[in-house]
């Protein structure tokens, strides 16, 4: 047994056999039952690497919920090299009240809120628990969002930066992006995932990545399985899971650029996701709540419009539009 997976069973207080699965809670403290952390956790035979894959961050991103929970059940331990904590459901309150974040009971973002607070409120616990217990303790950190309900996007991948004075592995973050199967691959500045599992695994010395696909939130032929066959092909990629990742779409090197809404009134798109813009072109508008003072909204570069916020209400300062240009470009 590995000395991180020895550390992670100690925290997680699990005594798992080798070569065996267990389904559990992990409690947070002051706001168990509700908030407790739905784990999977699969313990090979034969030493490897420890993956931590957490999804649901925010709740209404259902492919990788579904994608995570799917690889989960249905790992066989006799095939694991290592282990693999999966937490399919990391925001229990936002799931079942709907609600992408701003979920009861504290009203904030869990994406914003790592590496947590021990005493803080609910979703800060949470944040605080998936650290010490689970992130702190891999050897690699998948933290896999998509769209929600209100959203659509082009998938695509952001790859936070190691912190200073950590030794390289034996794969970086950029190995994990490409075999996940997104062409898209952003890597980011220090602070640019500043509060996500991601950014905190990068920040203690954990080649991590942070996945989005999906759109309108609902399970769909396209986002679940790529999410599905990505966590598998990290696995392979790591020695986790025996084999050569099945090939994949080459992964391009791009930067985003945020496109904001101008006023506060009611938004109209005019383009989908996936609309390669010309700088200047226009996206779509905001008018006031008469239908008038429509205000344009226009690419400021040239790339693939990667994600939009699909809200008739809107307020001046919202990110409604996400651009991918190549890098360098």
């Amino acid at each position: 047994m590995t000395d991180r997976l020895r550390s992670l069973l100690g925290a997680v207080g699990a005594r798992v056999v080798p070569g065996t699965k267990a389904m559990r809670f992990l409690p947070v403290p002051g706001f168990s039952p509700n908030l407790d952390l739905p784990l999977i956790l699969v313990q090979g035979h034969r030493q490897g690497p420890v993956a931590i894959i957490i999804a649901g961050v925010h709740g209404g991103e259902y492919n990788g919920i579904e994608a995570a929970r799917r690889v989960g059940v249905e790992l066989d331990p006799a095939s694991v090299n290592g282990a693999v904590a999966i937490v399919p459901l990391a925001n229990r309150a936002a799931f079942h009240a709907r609600s992408h974040n701003g979920a009861p009971p504290d009203a904030q973002n869990l994406a914003r809120l790592f590496p947590g607070v021990a005493e803080g409120k609910a979703l800060e616990r949470v944040a605080h628990v998936l650290t010490t217990t689970l992130i702190q303790h891999g050897d690699l950190v998948l933290d896999i969002h998509g769209a929600d309900a209100l959203e659509d996007l082009t998938p695509h991948l952001y790859v936070p930066p190691l912190a200073s004075g950590y030794e390289a592995r034996r794969w970086s973050g950029w190995d994990l992006a490409e075999v996940y199967g997104i062409e898209l691959v952003e890597l980011v500045g220090p602070e640019k995932l500043a509060g996500s599992a991601a950014h905190a695994g990068a920040t203690l010395g954990i080649p991590s990545i942070l996945p989005e696909a999906g759109a309108f939130g609902h399970i769909n032929d396209r986002d679940m399985p790529l999410h599905y066959h990505g966590i598998l092909n990290v696995l392979r990629r790591v020695g986790i899971l025996d084999g050569a990742p099945t090939p994949v779409r080459n992964a391009r090197r791009v930067r985003h650029e945020r496109v904001y809404s101008p006023a506060t009134g009611c938004f109209y798109a005019s383009v989908r996701a996936g609309h390669v813009a010309r700088r200047g072109e226009v996206l779509g508008e905001v008018k006031d709540y008469f239908g008038g003072n429509p205000m344009p909204i226009t690419a400021p570069v040239d790339g693939e419009v990667d994600f939009i916020k699909y809200t008739l209400a809107t307020n001046k300062g919202d990110s409604l539009f996400l651009i991918a240009t190549e890098e360098g470009a």
